[in-house]
């Protein structure tokens, strides 16, 4: 048994309240202490059930606090306050299935976004701070988000294979660790992204369930052949360091571009030799896929994907997760 307490909550006339939550294993009672406010009217007392996630933690997110004059008549006690307490977490909800989100600018989203066609759903959410968040684009703010911003946070990939995930009462959330222009070498264990990357996953698996990783780098690795030739056992370090890491978990790694001219200081003919060894570099680790890229457009720069294929993207990658899953 274990009493934990919540931040202090006050209502408009600056009287305090505290809640404990009491939990016996997977069951779980919120009870709200009957706190006697100044005006002296008596409190009520709001018991409710919940459960923990599978991660024994827990979430107070809707508790009503309301205190009224049990002297009164019924008809005329009135509520004196209202309050609903929700600390980020969201736990109590139902399970979380979490993803990181791990690589490069592909990976981060770099597709133009508007309010029209941003992807938004209720049972997405998204890390920020160590805590969950309803999912908004740009999920994974790597660079600017302002007009005029270059290079610029966008539309993601990652947007829309949660919102497509089959929840089946569950809530999917997004693990954003991806960062612009960065090369494998900068992805090694004990490198910061690396360590980034593991520590944000760590803190979204005390709320959730960690079910795959989704990988979409290299680009930064295709501008002479030698590197090309340093990547396979520089990925596998990074993966084999994932999984030491966090667990035998999937992993997702889609495929770069298919520009016909290829990109400033990067020749199309290694884009093309880098995703005709993926197949086989991922082979060589068991529960890994690749994600094909075959039909996708880039936007101007030759580089970034553009929206509606970052959206087809990501419906590929949730294709592909679901075929490990079923494994």
């Amino acid at each position: 048994m274990m009493d934990s307490r919540w931040p202090m909550a006050r209502d408009s006339r600056s009287s305090t309240c505290l809640v404990s939550v009491w939990w016996w294993g997977a069951e779980c009672s919120i009870t709200i202490p009957p706190i006697y406010p100044p005006w002296g009217d008596r409190p009520s007392i709001a018991q409710k059930p919940c459960r923990c996630n599978p991660a024994g933690r827990f979430s107070l997110a809707k508790a009503a606090l309301f205190w009224y004059d049990r002297e009164k008549p019924r008809e005329k006690r009135g509520v004196l306050m209202g309050l609903w307490i929700d600390d980020g977490l969201h736990g109590a909800e139902g399970e979380i299935v979490s993803f990181l989100l791990a690589g490069q600018s592909n990976m981060a989203g770099r597709g133009d976004l508007t309010a029209e066609n941003a992807v938004a759903a209720p049972d997405c959410l998204m890390l920020r701070m160590g805590r969950w968040q309803a999912m908004s684009e740009p999920v994974n703010v790597d660079r600017g988000v302002l007009e005029g911003s270059s290079p610029r946070s966008g539309a993601c990939l990652a947007a829309s294979f949660a919102a497509a995930f089959p929840k089946e009462g569950r809530k999917v959330g997004l693990i954003p660790c991806a960062d612009g222009g960065t090369t494998i070498a900068q992805w090694q264990p004990g490198e910061i992204l690396f360590d980034h990357a593991v520590f944000q996953a760590r803190l979204a698996m005390r709320t959730s369930r960690l079910g795959a990783i989704l990988w979409h780098q290299g680009e930064s690795d295709c501008l002479a052949p030698e590197q090309l030739e340093a990547y396979p056992e520089q990925f596998l370090r990074t993966m084999e360091g994932f999984r030491a890491q966090l667990g035998d978990l999937p992993i997702l790694v889609g495929e770069l571009g298919y520009p016909e001219h290829g990109f400033t200081g990067t020749p199309a003919p290694l884009l093309r030799e880098f995703n005709r060894r993926l197949p086989d570099l991922a082979a060589r680790i068991p529960g890994c896929r690749v994600i094909s890229a075959q039909g996708l457009t880039c936007r101007g720069d030759g580089l970034h994907f553009d929206t509606p294929s970052l959206r087809t993207f990501g419906l590929r990658y949730l294709e592909g997760y679901q075929a490990l899953a079923t494994r």
